[in-house]
């Protein structure tokens, strides 16, 4: 979601966060997918905004980003169209969210993917990379530690799909540090 800040009431935003269909997320009515989007200038992330959602008076209003908290003057001049011919809105990756989370809390740009990345093969069809992130985060250590203060740092798990949705079988982890990998 993307909170509008009420420029005269600074303390109340209104949030409201879409599924793939339009409809409100957590809510039981629908809401129409506005043509325009806005774009957050650190994470990239992307939200969908009607010109009637920055307000009517003025040029435009103030926005904060739900991903990263950052916060900007959006003015009605400067909204994108969303090219609905030729693109589908999916919502982001649960493990996208969480990377971009992790990153920021590291104060780390929220697109970096990590330094290093390391093949893992022969995973059973149902791994999910949750499951694989928990795997390397509780049981891999650093190289000639043997204490358990010395756990690695995961930054992103990618497991490869094919065309019928289903795992191909194998993955790739990256680390935050390359001795990490």
């Amino acid at each position: 979601g993307l909170d509008l800040i009420n420029e005269e009431e600074s303390s109340r935003t209104n949030s409201v966060t879409l599924d793939a269909e339009g409809e409100v997320a957590g809510g039981a009515g629908a809401l129409p997918l506005p043509e325009k989007y806005i774009t957050c200038g650190k994470c990239k992330s992307l939200f969908a905004i009607s010109d009637a959602d920055l307000g009517d008076k003025g040029k435009g209003c103030r926005v904060k980003c739900s991903v990263c908290n950052n916060s900007w003057y959006q003015s009605r001049d400067r909204l994108f169209d969303i090219p609905t011919e030729s693109h589908d809105m999916i919502p982001a990756n649960k493990s996208d969210l969480n990377r971009i989370a992790r990153n920021l809390s590291r104060d780390i740009p929220p697109s970096f993917m990590g330094v290093n990345k390391l093949y893992v093969g022969n995973l059973d069809w149902r791994t999910s990379s949750d499951e694989l992130l928990d795997f390397f985060e509780t049981n891999a250590k650093k190289e000639g530690d043997s204490d358990d203060e010395s756990k690695v740092a995961v930054c992103d798990v990618s497991i490869v799909m094919g065309p019928d949705g289903r795992s191909r079988g194998f993955a790739f982890v990256s680390f935050y540090n390359e001795v990490d990998g």
